[in-house]
């Protein structure tokens, strides 16, 4: 990819900073005329206020003075192009122009209340197993993008921050990211936001932070600009209402009265607010914004009674749907519109990306950002990612040397042993440098493959032959080769399995949670094979286990074959809170799947059963052949109940009364009255102790029911009350 150049500031951007200086000393945006000044937008809207102001010409000439000095040329940081890969998108990471992108924001993680982090992306692995080793190959890095979507930054910040803090890190070390992109939208809070920073800051060392923010939030940015490495201005959407008039979704140059947001607004209220320019990065739309209704039909044009709707189309649609090749061209914003039956689209175009990215290089600014990858894509057009294409040519096009495809050279493996360190490395011919990834399958849990040099290391946790594929990239291609690696079993560690031990807790939707049998109380089977051991269960379940010591988890997973092709189900397995393992949608015509998680370093292990967002019906869920690998050993399963009191005492009325029942098995044992009643004046509590003072005579029949960890049993009794 093309190296861009570095950038110089020079005398003639004189004007431009004293107008800088001025907004700074006075929170004012320069106009030639009574200018108009926008306080927003903010989160809610536009406020928009007026002031009329006047400057001395010795204020202006000293100013002038002061800002020479600072206004020497001097050398520029390499200037950013990270664009925006969202995992529930259909834009394949091979068809990526990486001439055009020297970063890469990897959307899919959303923080929770507890600290924890879910993913929007279900392959997540391997996704970001391939961009990243993409990326890598090609001189680009990859930035993790925790975004609110419907989480919550705020709660994850005052009720867990170390744990927050170590869970991000754990995803960035586990797969190689080279840094944290922070997209925090809603419920935005700056006190919590600087004290998130400031921890991610002090865990990343030299990998990188940014943050992306929208254009209200400018005040803010200053005093945090000193964590980041970048503050990603969302520059698009900036049309609506709160404007005096109609206006463009992403607009380079304002109105020449400041009262519409553009780039070069937004680029004087963020530096004016201390963030420095070698720190910004404008955001480059890969969509329009469609207005209809309202008696609006072009820019500038006066709102009336009636406010038009709004909505935004992808570039890749926009193209297809309307006649986009000979917009008219705004020459004061160097936006492009056209217009359609009652109504207008604002977007951005070739043309208009090569003078935003002009712009960039112009006002020595960080770069630039592209929301988002997939919204210019299609695959049956070339090139198949035209807005792409058309940044990669306005940063000077993408030329790579000629090099000799990499040819994978390793044919085979030797074993390893389970808990005995293993190091082997993969080589390959071509030209380096060479960039190595997982392309399917999964290493033995333990182990990993090193991007950069091949080198499978670490400590097998877990026994068995474990398949998978590697692939080799460097700039003239791409080689895969599959892999057998076999781990032998050692002593020193233990497989124990689930239906062996005793859970914590344990939730279900119906029935209840079965040992070695199905929900329903058959052999467990999943595509007519059939298992001894294992985990039964019905949507929506969750159990909980003790794992300390134990270093992997593995389960064959689906709906039971007693339903039939019925049940939609999903599996989720979570460690401490952190997932693991999110499977699709699975029905009973699924193909079995299997789990093989590492659990190592954790306390906590949580099974859950989801009902596939169409109720519960027939969603018999198994964990076949659920087992831990562990070290250390862990309790044996409980023993079930079984109830050994066989009659009850006589009562008498009015007399307090008083007896326990009692059961054989593993405590703690929860009594409860499963039919009939006590007499009236006496209750059962949890315990088993049957009290209280009958209030009538009579004799009372009820049945109750001893459970544990392990099963139930139930026993009927009768009480008779008598006079004194």
């Amino acid at each position: 990819m093309p190296t861009l150049p570095t950038r110089v500031t020079k005398a003639p951007e004189l004007t431009v900073a004293v107008q800088t200086l001025i907004a700074a000393f006075f929170n004012l945006v320069p106009g030639p005329n009574a200018p108009c000044f926008l306080d927003g937008p903010t989160r809610r809207g536009f406020t928009l206020r007026r002031k009329e102001f006047t400057l001395s010409k010795r204020f202006l000439v000293n100013s002038m003075a002061v800002l020479a000095l600072f206004c020497a040329p001097t050398a520029f940081a390499q200037q950013w192009s990270m664009g925006y890969w969202t995992a529930w998108a259909p834009d394949p990471i091979a068809d990526l122009d990486w001439g055009a992108l020297t970063h890469i924001s990897f959307v899919g993680v959303e923080p929770q209340t507890n600290g924890s982090l879910t993913y929007s992306d279900s392959n997540f692995a391997a996704d970001a197993t391939n961009m990243i080793g993409a990326a890598h190959a090609n001189n680009a890095k990859v930035l993790l993008n925790i975004w609110a979507g419907p989480g919550d930054f705020n709660g994850a910040i005052t009720n867990n921050l170390s744990g927050f803090v170590g869970n991000i890190m754990n995803v960035v070390n586990t797969y190689g990211f080279d840094g944290v992109d922070i997209d925090w939208e809603s419920n935005f809070n700056q006190t919590n936001c600087t004290t998130l920073l400031s921890a991610l800051r002090a865990k990343l060392g030299t990998k990188l932070l940014t943050v992306d923010a929208t254009v209200t939030d400018y005040t803010y940015w200053g005093s945090a600009a000193g964590y980041l490495d970048r503050v990603s201005v969302m520059t698009y959407q900036l049309t609506g209402t709160w404007n005096p008039y109609s206006w463009f979704n992403s607009a380079t140059n304002d109105d020449r009265n400041g009262c519409c947001w553009s780039w070069e607004l937004a680029r004087q209220r963020f530096e004016g607010a201390g963030v420095p320019a070698d720190k910004l990065m404008m955001g480059i739309p890969f969509f329009g914004n469609v207005s209809s209704g309202g008696g609006i039909t072009g820019p500038r044009q006066t709102y009336g009674t009636t406010s038009p709707t709004f909505s935004n189309i992808n570039y890749n649609s926009l193209s297809t749907s309307y006649n986009i090749s000979s917009p008219t061209w705004d020459s004061v914003t160097l936006t492009p519109w056209i217009g359609i039956s009652n109504g207008w689209i604002t977007f951005d175009n070739g043309q208009s990306i090569s003078n935003k990215i002009t712009y960039t290089k112009n006002n020595n600014l960080g770069g630039w950002i592209l929301w988002a990858l997939d919204q210019d894509y299609s695959a049956n057009q070339t090139p198949k990612h035209p807005l792409l294409t058309a940044v990669k040519n306005a940063m000077g096009g993408g030329s790579t040397s000629p090099a000799t495809p990499v040819s994978i050279a390793t044919t085979s493996l030797p074993a390893a042993t389970a808990g005995v360190v293993y190091s082997q490395t993969l080589t390959a011919s071509g030209t380096t440098p060479v960039t190595w990834s997982l392309s399917g399958g999964a290493l033995p849990p333990g182990l990993s493959l090193a991007s950069s040099t091949g080198v499978i290391s670490g400590t097998p946790s877990f026994t068995g032959i474990f398949s998978f594929a590697v692939q080799a990239q460097n700039t003239a291609g791409i080689s895969s080769a599959t892999f057998n690696l076999t781990v032998n079993p050692a002593s020193s560690l233990s497989n124990y399995y689930l239906s062996d031990l005793n859970w914590t807790s344990a939730t279900i939707g119906w029935g209840s949670v079965q040992k070695d049998l199905s929900v329903g109380g058959n052999v467990l089977t999943l595509n007519g094979t059939t298992y001894r051991k294992g985990i039964g269960t019905h949507a929506i379940s969750q159990i909980v286990y003790n794992i300390a010591g134990c270093s992997v988890f593995q389960s064959d997973i689906g709906v039971d074959d007693e339903v039939g092709p019925n049940g939609t189900i999903t599996f989720q397995v979570l460690a401490d809170g952190l997932r693991l393992f999110q499977s699709p949608v699975l029905n009973g015509s699924s193909v079995t799947q299997h789990v093989n998680v590492s659990v190592d370093g954790h306390s906590q292990l949580t099974l859950i059963v989801g009902n596939g967002g169409d109720g519960i019906d027939y969603d018999h869920a198994d964990w076949a052949n659920a087992s831990l690998s562990c070290s250390s050993a862990l309790p044996s399963a409980a023993t079930p109940p079984t109830i050994t009191t066989t009659s009850l005492p006589s009562a008498h009325v009015r007399t307090a009364y008083s007896d326990t029942l009692t059961a054989s098995g593993t405590a703690p044992i929860e009594w409860s009255v499963t039919s009939g009643s006590l007499p009236p004046g006496l209750s059962l509590s949890s315990t088993g102790v049957i009290s209280g003072t009958p209030s009538s005579t009579g004799t009372h029949s009820f049945t109750v029911q001893a459970k544990n960890a392990a099963g139930t049993s139930s026993a009927t009794f009768s009480i008779w009350v008598s006079h004194k």
